[in-house]
């Protein structure tokens, strides 16, 4: 028998701080003018607070997350050009691998990304092109972002990072640690850095003004 423990989960809980425009309500009902019975004030009432109420918990991004034991895997790769050539390789591998263990009741998708992501894939499924990467950055906040959010409710959710960890923009630990607040288990694979002879300019000075045929 599968238990369920049925529990909320919001993506944007800032925005319940909405929830305070109850107050503005309450406070129109008791200063207006209107010469209604009161019944019917006390209605009109409950109808406008249930109307915001609905409205806050909607754009929080309220969901209901049933605690079923059916997984939804998502591995997240890393396609940037920082990852060595053969660790693509390798990281395919482990991806099909992980995922012939899963049981026939569990799902599992591929999302690549770099500078930014590609959409989810099946795992059986071949990507079609990295021609929408933007692989000269590494952006893994955006990718455990995208990852969580394609999830369906209902399932116990699992995000797996592969990749070299060199990321160049975006906080992934502040995502990751949000992620398993709200019950996602995050996981990382590390990828070998590819090795090649690089150069950072940190600064160039020059003059403000130079003659012409000065040297």
């Amino acid at each position: 028998m599968t238990m369920l423990a049925w529990t909320l989960e919001t993506t944007r809980p800032s925005m319940g701080l909405l929830a305070a425009c109850l107050l503005a309500v309450a406070w129109y009902f008791r200063r207006s003018l209107v010469d209604f019975p009161k019944p019917q004030r006390w209605v009109s009432l409950g109808v406008r607070a249930i109307v915001l109420v609905l409205l806050v918990l909607a754009v929080t991004g309220l969901n209901v997350v049933g605690g079923d034991d059916r997984q939804f895997v998502v591995f997240l790769v890393d396609r940037s050009d920082s990852v060595d050539a053969n660790d693509v390789g390798k990281a395919y591998r482990f991806v099909q691998a992980s995922a012939g263990t899963i049981s026939g009741s569990d799902e599992a998708r591929v999302v690549e990304f770099a500078g930014n992501t590609l959409p989810p894939r099946r795992v059986d499924e071949q990507v079609d092109s990295l021609d929408g990467l933007d692989r000269g950055r590494t952006d893994v906040a955006s990718a455990l972002s995208v990852g969580w959010a394609s999830i369906p409710a209902f399932y116990a959710k699992t995000l797996v990072v592969v990749s070299d960890g060199r990321a160049t923009e975006g906080d992934a630990l502040r995502v990751a640690r949000a992620a398993r607040r709200a019950g996602v288990r995050v996981c990382a694979v590390p990828l070998e850095t590819a090795r090649r002879d690089e150069v950072q300019l940190t600064s160039v000075g020059a003059p403000a003004q130079v003659r012409t045929g000065a040297s």
